[in-house]
C-alpha cells in the first residue's frame, strides 16, 4: 500500500480502520466485531493467486514448498518439475519457460464502522484482487440494501459486511481455481475427487510428470 493512501484513510477518511490497516499490513488474517461506539467489523484475509513470475537472483532461487525461506514468499513449482517437464513435453517445457507462473500472496481488508444507531456507516476496502466494475457494482448494492433497512439499520450494517465480504470469497476462490487449473492444466497433475458418507472430499495428486521422469531415467 501507498503511504499517503494510508495516511489519508487513517488520520482523514476511515480513523476507525486504523487497527484493520495494520493487519493488513503486517499480513495477519484476522476477523473481529465490535458492538461498542462506534460499531465496527473489520476482516483481513490472505489469499493466493497465479501470477507472472519475475526473475529472481541466483542467490534467492529455491525448490519451491519445502525450502521456501518464509511462508509468504512466492510459490514456484520444484526444479525437478521443470526437469521432468523438458523430458517428457519440450513443448510444453519451452512455453513455460517463455511465460512462467508463480504464486503469489494477495492480502484484502474490510472495514465497517457505524454509530451506535447505524444511521451513520463508513465502508472501506483495501484489495487488488476486486475488479472495478464488480466493486462498483457491489457499492450500489450496498446503497439499495442501507435503502431498504433504513427503519433496522442495525440489520443493514451487518447485510453490507456480508455483502462485501461475499464479494472478496468469490474473487478469493476464482484466484483458487486459476492457480488449481495451472497447475493440473500445464503440469498435467491429475486430480480425483471421492464422495464419502458426509460431504468430504479426499483429493489425491499424482505427479504423473515426476513418476514418468524418475522411471525413465537411466540407473
Amino acid at each position: 500500500m501507498f503511504p499517503d493512501l494510508v495516511e489519508t484513510l487513517v488520520f482523514v477518511i476511515h480513523p476507525e480502520s486504523v487497527d484493520c490497516l495494520a493487519n493488513h499490513l503486517l499480513g495477519l488474517s484476522r476477523f473481529s466485531c465490535h458492538a461498542d461506539e462506534p460499531w465496527l467489523a473489520r476482516i483481513t484475509l490472505r489469499s493466493w493467486h497465479l501470477a507472472d513470475a519475475e526473475p529472481i537472483p541466483a542467490s534467492e532461487t529455491d525448490l519451491g514448498w519445502a525450502n521456501s525461506k518464509r511462508e509468504d514468499d512466492p510459490i514456484q513449482l520444484p526444479e525437478q518439475f521443470e526437469m521432468a517437464l523438458e523430458k517428457l513435453d519440450l513443448a510444453k517445457y519451452k512455453e513455460h519457460l517463455k511465460n512462467p507462473k508463480r504464486i503469489v500472496l494477495a492480502l484484502s481488508s474490510l472495514v465497517i464502522s457505524t454509530n451506535p444507531f447505524g444511521d451513520f456507516s463508513r465502508t472501506s476496502i483495501v484489495s487488488n484482487i476486486i475488479p472495478g466494475p464488480k466493486l462498483r457494482y457491489a457499492g450500489g448494492k450496498a446503497q439499495n440494501l442501507w435503502r431498504m433497512f433504513v427503519h433496522q439499520p442495525q440489520t443493514g450494517r451487518c447485510l453490507v459486511f456480508l455483502l462485501f465480504l461475499g464479494l472478496l470469497a468469490q474473487e478469493i476462490e476464482k484466484q483458487y481455481i486459476d492457480a488449481a487449473g495451472h497447475l493440473i492444466g500445464n503440469w498435467n497433475l491429475k486430480v480425483s475427487c471421492l464422495p464419502t458418507p458426509n460431504p468430504i472430499f479426499s483429493v489425491s495428486l499424482h505427479f504423473s510428470y515426476i513418476l514418468a521422469y524418475e522411471t525413465q531415467r537411466p540407473s
